[in-house]
């Protein structure tokens, strides 16, 4: 729905054209709130075309094709980011999470560990893996991971 602060968002963007691709990827967050997933990959695309070394453009663009079950484009998205940003844990948990959508428990449980490394503290990786524990039927592993 565009909302008139929508509206004044999209009249600055085109007024700044490519100096501002932080504008595409507010709009392409307004888009994707309204489920605009189509509308909302456009205005991520056109930050990233503006801004191709943000990390966290590529990972807006994979999570709206991982709502979607898109997973080959959503696994560059988050790759990209890796590339962009090796240190960043998030891109690693989200590849899990698609592993884990597609039944790939060792592969889901390898990038989870991978995340793990470089956030050792990260209480959401460290319920995902006694999750794929559990549902592993692996107890005593799923209580240490929690």
């Amino acid at each position: 729905r565009l909302t008139a602060a929508n509206t004044r968002i999209q009249d600055k963007a085109i007024e700044l054209g490519s100096k501002a691709p932080w504008i595409y990827f507010h709009l392409g967050s307004i888009a994707q709130r309204a489920m605009n997933y189509e509308g909302a990959l456009r205005y991520y695309e056109e930050a990233i075309a503006h801004n191709d070394q943000n990390p966290g453009l590529y990972i807006a663009c994979g999570d709206l094709h991982f709502k979607q079950n898109h997973f080959a484009p959503a696994i560059n998205n988050y790759r990209q980011a890796i590339a962009l940003n090796p240190n960043a844990p998030r891109p690693y948990i989200l590849l899990g999470d698609i592993r884990l959508a597609q039944k790939e428990l060792g592969a889901a449980e390898e990038l989870y560990h991978q995340a793990l490394e470089l956030d050792s503290e990260s209480a959401a990786v460290r319920f995902k893996l006694g999750q794929l524990a559990s549902r592993q039927k692996d107890t005593e592993r799923a209580i240490a991971s929690y």
